[in-house]
């Protein structure tokens, strides 16, 4: 770490140096890390020999001690970086954070220094975040498919940190109980925010906040901040820089927000109640960051949106009721992050003029990560607007989503996608492109010239006969393929370079609903070519699919509705008799047998089974969905299966099968199965299995005695088997059982009512009983609504009454209402 390969120093004393400040480090890898990254920037022997005897030496040497030490490396920080780590301590411990968010973060409170008129704060806050990459303060780095880092990690040590440093400034909130200083500027909440009243009175003397964070809000839960509460943070906060109410249930976002002069941050997303936003909101202009991603009922953005002049990131994806874009968005050249640029689904010549057009885009030319143009339209006059657009000036744009307006064409208006789409040029570093409902036949010219796409998509592009020659793509990885209806060859063409790679950096190829479909080439091929490192591949929906490159490398093979014994067989077939194979740019040139490195396989609804003479190939495989499909004959095979789901099967004599050649099982589900009506006998012999789940059976009547035999099952869950009547004795014997969980049995229920219950003797042992099990003494039959008013419906509407009144709002209206 401290220093680059190839620069290591040839001097004797410096490495003598270096193995004494190693031996200091008690041979914990953190510390290793972090000293090194920090001595990577101390380039001289007398700096790194004044480090070890004026501040490592003394630091007691503690294996189990290593805060002192790692606490020097974050003293030797420049300033800059120190208070940017240091606001990672509002995040919990283990957090996935996000890259992004948290430079926008950075940016809201003035963190990022720019010492050029040409830089951008978002680079700069790139090269910070590298730099305490590089230094080990992060790790356990995320990326996206594009290879951008998404997503990391902190160390609970180096968290620990963040903690002493901030002291009373920041603090996590774990309970209403917290005590908050008045000095506290940074608040956030470490487990979900359900309402205002989980909210600490507290918090109402902190008059300076500047952060109030829910980094843990989960997309299952409810939330409902009132507003009254919403009030009372706009009333109190008045220097607050970032403010994130998120998945909050907020239906109304008062025009009070005005108030937050200083506000720099806002998230609003997954509130998909509120339908639009106040006019006040464009008064807030300092704002930087406007987050509104699953407001799925927001109508529309402020008409004057134009006066938000310091906004850099606006996303709003997944906000189906946008109509259309504000006229004046173009004006907002500072713009950083655009998300979706929606336009009108009326005719070009009925657009209001309140309406941004796509020219708006013209001057935004500083637009980075994701862009996707939506109701792109199917007529001649488009392609005046389109470009204006100026898609090729836009050089940071990493991925580009073309969707055309779904309506019925007039005769005079065909092939007019095929001309408007020239005029959607994007710039040539592209990474990323998707063309969603276009009408067109032939391709764009400009395609050819993108330099290094990653990845490609068509989605419902009706009439596309052929793909373009995407091979010649030396690092495309990713190609989706879905709706296509007329393609039925994906290459019209032959390969005539034979000696280059063929697709030599795919990794994941996807084909969905492509019904006519029947290979890859229109001639048949004496010899198919490899993909060198496809490993994902899925086919959903395409019956005719059955001629296809080779694939000796894949991973994971996701199979629905289309021709499974066909497809497996003549791909068996062809790996066996294609002698030449291609060498590969990999570490092993090594021929592998055909789906030997397979370990996830889903087979739906394909009508047959995994043919047998591929089973004993299948060496790798881990994981394998079975739904609407028989079992295979040759499960003995499949030695090295740790998972294994059977859905509606309409297999009768279940102990056919070679069950106990799955040696290697852990866990085994049965669901929707009508004609199963006991466990099979082969069963027992699969003493690996720890978690067993029966649900929906309704043949089932019993559980065999044998089960005993299963002695590392930890887990059984057993759901909707209305005619399964008791539990044998033997699951007493198993000693390894952890949990068992009952529901909606009503026959077995009763039986295993606890103390009075015929089997109740059988389980009691069990630690965890769960799902119903867990509460039959709390469930009536049938509970009978309370008349009667109670405790709660009488306290006023506001949540969190103390907490109002805490923070002196008792004279502003909506208070007033409700005193009243």
């Amino acid at each position: 770490m401290a220093f680059k390969e190839g620069e290591e120093p040839k001097n004797a004393s410096f490495v003598e140096i270096g193995k004494e400040i190693l031996k200091m480090c008690v041979g914990v890898p953190l510390a290793i890390r972090t000293i090194g990254g920090m001595l990577y920037f101390k380039k001289s022997e007398m700096e790194w020999l004044s480090f070890k005897n004026n501040e490592l030496s003394k630091i007691p040497q503690n294996e189990n001690d290593i805060l002192p030490t790692l606490r020097l490396s974050y003293d030797h920080l420049p300033s800059h970086l120190k208070q940017c780590f240091a606001y990672c301590s509002l995040f919990p411990k283990d957090y996935k954070i996000d890259k992004s968010s948290l430079i926008n973060m950075w940016m809201a409170h003035g963190f990022i220094t720019l010492y050029d008129k040409k830089q951008s704060p978002e680079d700069v806050g790139h090269e910070y975040y590298m730099d305490l990459l590089w230094r080990s303060f992060f790790q356990e780095v995320e990326e996206d498919e594009l290879g951008n880092i998404s997503k990391f990690k902190i160390h609970d040590l180096m968290h620990d940190i963040t903690i002493q440093v901030m002291r009373s400034e920041s603090i996590i909130i774990y309970s209403k109980e917290n005590v908050i200083d008045e000095k506290t500027r940074h608040v956030s909440f470490g487990d979900m925010l359900h309402s205002s009243s989980e909210i600490p009175i507290s918090l109402s003397k902190a008059r300076t906040i500047r952060t109030f964070l829910l980094p843990c809000q989960q997309w299952f839960g409810t939330s409902n901040l009132d507003s009254s509460t919403f009030s009372a943070i706009v009333a109190s906060f008045k220097f607050i820089r970032l403010l994130d109410l998120h998945q909050m249930g907020i239906k109304t976002i008062q025009s009070s927000i005005k108030k937050l002069k200083h506000l720099r941050y806002l998230d609003l997303s997954k509130n998909k109640d509120i339908e639009m936003l106040p006019k006040s909101i464009v008064k807030l202009y300092n704002l930087q960051t406007l987050k509104l991603s699953g407001c799925s009922k927001l109508k529309e953005l402020p008409r004057d949106i134009n006066k938000l002049v310091n906004l850099r990131f606006l996303k709003f994806d997944r906000c189906s009721g946008l109509t259309h874009m504000p006229n004046g968005l173009g004006q907002l050249t500072n713009l950083q992050t655009l998300s979706r640029f929606v336009m009108s689904k009326g005719r070009i010549d009925s657009v209001p003029r309140s309406y941004g057009e796509l020219k708006e885009l013209g001057r935004l030319n500083e637009l980075r990560g994701n862009l996707s143009i939506e109701n792109l339209k199917q007529v001649k006059d488009a392609a005046l607007e389109y470009k204006d657009a100026n898609l090729k000036e836009k050089q940071r744009l990493d991925r580009l989503v073309l969707n055309w307006v779904e309506e019925d064409i007039n005769e005079t208006d065909v092939g007019h996608d095929d001309m408007s789409v020239e005029d959607l040029q994007p710039h040539i570093n592209l990474k990323a492109l998707s063309l969603e409902r276009y009408g067109g036949v032939i391709f764009p010219r400009w395609l050819v010239s993108l330099t290094n796409p990653v990845e490609f998509k068509l989605d419902s592009c009706k009439k596309c006969q052929y793909l373009p020659s995407l091979d010649q793509f030396p690092s495309l990885k990713i190609i989706n393929l879905y709706g296509l209806d007329s393609l039925e060859h994906i290459s019209d063409t032959e390969r005539d370079n034979s000696d280059s790679l063929f697709y030599p950096s795919l990794e994941k190829l996807q084909i969905r609903s492509c019904p006519n479909l029947k290979g890859w080439w229109r001639e048949r091929r004496v010899s198919l070519p490899s993909f060198p490192r496809l490993s994902d591949l899925t086919i959903w929906d395409s019956p005719q699919l059955t001629s296809f490159p080779l694939f000796p490398y894949l991973e994971r093979l996701d199979l629905v509705n289309c021709s499974l014994k066909q497809s497996l067989e003549r791909m068996m077939i062809n790996n066996k008799t294609s002698g030449n194979l291609p060498s590969f740019a990999s570490s092993s040139s090594t021929i592998v047998a055909p789906l030997s490195k397979l370990s996830w396989m889903n087979i739906v609804n394909t009508g047959e089974a995994l043919p047998e003479e591929c089973l004993p190939n299948l060496i790798s495989l881990r994981t394998l969905w079975l739904v609407k499909c028989p079992l295979p004959q040759g499960i003995r095979y499949l030695t090295a299966l740790q998972h294994l789901y059977v859905w509606n099967s309409e297999v009768v004599d279940w102990d056919e099968m070679e069950w106990q050649g799955l040696r290697s099982l852990l866990s085994l589900e049965f669901y929707k199965l009508p004609k199963l009506v006991s466990l099979p006998m082969g069963l027992q012999y699969v003493s690996s299995l720890q978690n067993l789940e029966i649900s929906q059976c309704p043949s089932l009547i019993a559980i065999p005695e044998w089960i005993c035999k299963l002695i590392s099952l930890q887990s059984l869950n057993i759901r909707d088997c209305p005619n399964l009547e008791s539990l044998p004795e033997g699951i007493g014997a198993l000693t390894s059982l952890q949990t068992l969980d009952i529901r909606r049995c009503p026959i077995l229920l009763k039986r295993c009512k606890k103390q009075i219950g015929e089997d109740w003797h059988k389980i009691s042992n069990i630690p965890n009983l769960e799902g119903q099990l867990s509460r039959q003494e709390e469930e009536p039959d049938e509970e009978e609504p309370n008349e009667e008013i109670s405790d709660e419906a009488k306290k006023p509407a506001c949540q969190n009454w103390d907490l109002i009144k805490a923070f002196g709002c008792c004279n502003c209206s909506t208070t007033q209402q409700l005193t009243h």
